[in-house]
């Protein structure tokens, strides 16, 4: 049972991976440079930045995105008939309660964007006419790794950015929000570009064209 599971696996690895644009897969890290350029330029050291000016813009335009991309999602999901657009809306739905900032949001994400991932593979055959198309696969892992670099690297503090450097306009966290609002973008771009649910035509289904 476990070499058939692995076997899938590695089978879904090479399925998807020769679809993965690596020019793409760079745009988070080299966003992450031109940032951190912008935060230690001297137009915020000049400017009226403070430690939380960022993060509290920043937060409120991670709604401006992820409610309109919750909302369309849910409309494709009602006109096409999609279970992708209820899976990925579930998805959605999970980042918002991040960004809520709810008591049990801080590790209680991890584990409905783990149950969803489990969701996913197991319905994989189901999902497959989107989740492998070659949108849907370079920017989800787009997102990934933006959210990677912001909640793992810098919010968890693996990567260790001394407290007082550039105390002034808090550049860890201004960076780890900039970078969570890529990922949010991200993930509006799935919603908005993952193709249409095409459906194989019944048998018992006339052929109208061939009529006329």
């Amino acid at each position: 049972m476990l070499k058939k599971e692995m076997e899938k696996v590695k089978s879904l690895i090479r399925e998807n991976f020769g679809q993965l644009n690596l020019i793409v897969l760079l745009t988070p890290f080299i966003f992450a440079g031109c940032i951190s350029w912008y935060l230690l330029s001297d137009t915020v050291a000049n400017g009226p930045f403070g430690p939380d000016t960022f993060k509290a813009i920043l937060e409120k335009v991670a709604f401006y995105i992820l409610v309109p991309t919750a909302l369309i999602a849910y409309y494709r999901f009602c006109i096409e008939r999609s279970r992708f657009f209820l899976w990925f809306l579930a998805i959605i739905l999970a980042l918002l309660c991040r960004e809520v900032h709810w008591k049990w949001t801080s590790g209680g994400v991890y584990a409905m964007l783990g149950l969803l991932m489990l969701i996913g593979y197991i319905f994989y055959d189901k999902l497959r006419p989107q989740i492998s198309s070659s949108a849907f696969i370079n920017l989800f892992v787009t997102a990934i790794l933006c959210y990677f670099i912001a909640n793992l690297l810098l919010d968890q503090n693996w990567a260790r950015v001394s407290k007082e450097f550039r105390h002034d306009i808090n550049y860890k966290k201004s960076l780890e929000e900039f970078m969570e609002v890529l990922g949010h973008v991200t993930i509006a771009l799935i919603v908005l570009l993952t193709p249409a649910l095409v459906r194989e035509k019944s048998k018992d289904e006339p052929d109208l064209q061939s009529k006329v």
